[in-house]
């Protein structure tokens, strides 16, 4: 079941932590440039190419029947489940700038597809409501704490697979720091975390990285993982 909403008069006690993505991608302009900006280009499609392979190869032979894209954007992913047949799949976005685009992007007519805007951090979904849930190029945009939250979300919404990309610190991408630095390329638009704490904050959740991969090594910071619930 959904668990218990917090009340109103408790989130206003709370701090909120108001991370510039959360509302930049709100924009209706951003959100026009968002698509073309980041893979309309060599560099971009071929960012694309490697995480349609990973999330593709990952689940080809697996029965999913229900699938959720998370901060889905303007869809580009959420086109790539389609084509996997799925029967019932959700792209959730807090942007609905972004998801007017997705509805354009993925064909608005199709029977299988539902978009909804969602704050990642607070899915409005039942426990165990999707067979896969999937996330890219979303969680470094956001604080450690924040990022907590939506993979938990994440977690608590899948009945078993979740699929997701971020950049974190271990030992190649620090490698990979140290080579962008010298290339005067040493700006990353994002919040960084260990590895192991990432690692050790799943096992916690009872979730396991079946496989995980740097997508290009010496030149990505950013690392696919596929997990399952034990």
């Amino acid at each position: 079941m959904r668990r218990k909403s917090k009340g109103v008069g408790d989130r206003n006690s709370q701090v909120i932590m108001r991370y510039n993505a959360k509302y930049y991608y709100q924009d209706k302009d951003v959100a026009g440039r968002y698509y073309e900006k980041r893979f309309n280009t060599l560099p971009g499609r071929f960012n694309h190419f490697l995480e349609k392979s990973f999330l593709i190869n990952g689940i080809r032979k697996l029965e999913i029947e229900s699938a959720l894209d998370v901060a889905c954007g303007t869809g580009r992913m959420t086109r790539e489940l389609l084509s996997l047949r799925i029967s019932n799949i959700c792209g959730a976005d807090i942007s609905q700038e972004m998801l007017d685009l997705a509805k354009i992007y993925c064909g608005d007519e199709n029977k299988r597809l539902v978009f909804k805007v969602e704050d990642a951090t607070d899915l409005s979904f039942q426990d165990n409501s999707y067979d896969l849930i999937i996330s890219f190029r979303f969680l470094d945009h956001l604080p450690e704490i924040e990022k907590k939250k939506a993979l938990s979300e994440m977690i608590r919404c899948s009945k078993k697979f979740i699929v997701f990309s971020m950049a974190n610190k271990n030992r190649w991408t620090i490698l990979t720091q140290k080579i962008r630095k010298l290339m005067n390329r040493n700006y990353y638009e994002g919040y960084l975390i260990n590895e192991l704490d990432i690692l050790a904050f799943l096992e916690t959740q009872k979730v396991k990285v079946v496989r995980s991969r740097l997508k290009f090594p010496l030149l990505s910071m950013e690392i696919m993982y596929f997990c399952e619930k034990k």
